[in-house]
């Protein structure tokens, strides 16, 4: 029987009930087939730039006996997507300068979504603004621990009047971890901001010793900077 990991199993319930998701780098498949299986999506399409994956994935469509419910495609992000297709996406798994050239390059498909989930494993704080600077309204967040890790996973709709220049206006703390969790409690993030505050104390009492020069400077401001906004962050918490 299938069964999703722990991080996939916080993916897929972010996905609000709709026709047909997109399954952006799909590898093995999993997520679209449970989408399907559970009748949260009545159909979907997996899609992944490489051959490999394709065929892991379309063989564990055809176990489940889904092929008129589920197709692959090889694409590059959404470019085998045409726009109006697909009611909402998911894009897990990669990194968030990646996520980024994924959704600027597919953003006529995206912006016939409803929704998006999507899992970046880097860039954080890029992304966030990314995501105000391209219009992408916050609708909910998770973050949950699985194997060593902590990974933060957004709901989001395009088409949003958030801008730029109202990602500025964020506090520090804002900025690098968003405002969902601040509103709405999360024993993860709590957990995940104490590991951030022990790893950056490390990191400072060894510059500490450290000879000084400038890249050394550079790099103390920026630690000392980083523990600012964690302690600010977990006074709100």
């Amino acid at each position: 029987m299938l069964k999703l990991s722990n991080r996939m199993m916080a993916i897929a319930n972010l996905v609000e009930p709709c026709d047909v998701i997109v399954d952006v780098g799909t590898d093995h498949g999993f997520l679209p087939i449970y989408l399907v299986k559970n009748q949260i999506c009545s159909k979907a399409i997996a899609v992944d730039v490489n051959q490999g994956p394709l065929m892991r994935a379309q063989e564990h469509i055809e176990q489940e006996e889904l092929t008129n419910r589920i197709t692959t495609r090889l694409s590059n992000g959404f470019m085998a997507i045409e726009p109006g297709e697909a009611q909402a996406a998911i894009i897990a798994g990669m990194g968030g300068l990646l996520m980024e050239s994924i959704l600027t390059n597919g953003e006529t498909v995206t912006a016939k979504m409803s929704q998006l989930v999507l899992q970046p494993q880097s860039d954080f704080l890029s992304f966030r603004r990314f995501l105000y600077r391209a219009h992408y309204d916050i609708l909910e967040e998770n973050m949950i621990y699985e194997d060593g890790k902590y990974y933060t996973i957004f709901k989001v709709s395009p088409n949003s009047n958030c801008s730029e220049s109202d990602f500025e206006q964020l506090l520090p703390e804002e900025k690098r971890y968003g405002c969902y969790f601040f509103a709405n409690s999360n024993a993860v993030f709590k957990q995940y901001l104490k590991h951030e505050q022990k790893v950056n104390d490390q990191v400072k009492q060894r510059l500490l010793l450290a000879m000084d020069c400038a890249k050394i400077e550079i790099r103390k401001k920026e630690v000392e900077e980083k523990l600012s906004t964690i302690q600010s962050a977990l006074k709100r918490m």
